[in-house]
């Protein structure tokens, strides 16, 4: 198939025909929690585009894939960035989506509550 090229791969928001950027936060995710993440990772690299970017690219886990987190960078850095066509992380990718996060946090004990 064309996405197992290596190489950048385009993707849309709406996931079709290809991945959603839900859809890297949720694969991301299940990597992050996996024991053998390193292994699937190493095995996945080589074959896939896996780092979605805010341009609509995703593009190969590697060392030489020009990829930055532009999340904390200064505003004119992140357009020098993007005017010399240097991709952008997608935003968000790491922070856990919403409704996971508030089922979260509802099941922490808050400091005036008392245990049985």
């Amino acid at each position: 198939p064309a996405s197992r090229s290596g190489s950048s791969l385009a993707h849309s928001a709406q996931g079709r025909p290809h991945p959603s950027a839900e859809w890297f936060r949720r694969l991301w995710s299940y990597l992050a929690g996996s024991k053998r993440a390193r292994e699937a990772l190493s095995l996945l690299a080589d074959a896939w585009p896996l780092v979605p970017t805010n341009e609509g690219m995703v593009m190969p886990l590697s060392r030489s894939a020009s990829v930055v987190s532009a999340d904390s960078l200064p505003g004119p850095v992140k357009e020098l960035l993007r005017s010399v066509g240097v991709p952008s992380l997608l935003t968000s990718l790491f922070q856990p989506d919403h409704d996971q996060a508030q089922a979260q946090a509802q099941a922490q004990p808050t400091r005036n509550q008392t245990r049985p």
